[in-house]
């Protein structure tokens, strides 16, 4: 029941859009507030400036790594009246409860992420806590979006990939980039075991992570087991209602 999850009050500090119709949010960390990379928090505003018939709460993933000084959330702009009150919230109070959420880093086994659109989020926490981690041995991020410019933390994957070569591997893949695009020089496939196989090569006993709207993942779980990856090692989360 969300009535024991454990609650604070905290602050919006910033709102800044990262990418096309998607915004993320900086609140203050309490200093009591601990976290797994992959887990989600309940954020509940104090009152809507708009109607909006799901209320004044909402779940989130939190982006930030444990290690960071403040709580990083991101999402997809939708219309809503709880995320256009959000996005006139900076220096407002909050109601944040958690943390809550299974889907969370085991460094004990290389990594494998598979993300759609907004469904990076988890993903930002878990792979900067697994960069600074001597435990686990390799992370691997496929993440699709339709265009570069919906594509979150694109630039920052990028640069982590580039300067931690040896452990982190990053194939994102745009599926409606116009072909007559020569600026995209990169995938445009759909993610599927094909697009699986050809990336992830075999590494013995690994973790999969999915998390992306739901066609995705189920898609992809059932790929996944189709090509003889036992269940216990996919962990997946659904991002509902972007």
């Amino acid at each position: 029941m969300i009535s024991t999850i454990p609650s604070y009050s905290t602050s919006v500090t910033q709102i800044r859009m990262i990418a096309d119709h998607s915004c993320e949010i900086l609140l203050q960390k309490p200093k009591s507030f601990q976290f797994q990379a992959g887990q989600h928090l309940y954020l509940k505003l104090n009152k809507l400036l708009y109607d909006d018939r799901k209320g004044q709460r909402r779940t989130f993933t939190i982006a930030s790594a444990p290690f960071e000084s403040e709580l990083r959330l991101a999402t997809r702009l939708t219309g809503s009246g709880f995320k256009r009150t959000l996005m006139e919230m900076t220096d407002s109070q909050v109601e944040i409860m958690g943390p809550k959420g299974e889907m969370v880093l085991d460094t004990s086994f290389p990594a494998i992420f598979i993300a759609g659109g907004i469904g990076i989020t988890p993903f930002r926490s878990m792979v900067l806590e697994g960069l600074k981690m001597t435990t686990i041995s390799s992370m691997t991020l496929l993440y699709s979006n339709p265009r570069l410019e919906t594509a979150v933390y694109h630039d920052l994957f990028t640069e982590l990939a580039s300067f931690h070569s040896k452990r982190f591997y990053y194939y994102p893949t745009l599926t409606a980039q116009a072909d007559q695009d020569a600026s995209w020089r990169g995938e445009r496939r759909r993610l599927d075991h094909v697009f699986i196989r050809d990336y992830v090569p075999p590494l013995g006993q690994v973790k999969y992570y999915l998390c992306g709207p739901q066609t995705l993942v189920q898609t992809l779980m059932d790929s996944l087991l189709h090509e003889n990856v036992r269940a216990e090692n996919i962990r997946s989360e659904i991002f509902w209602g972007y």
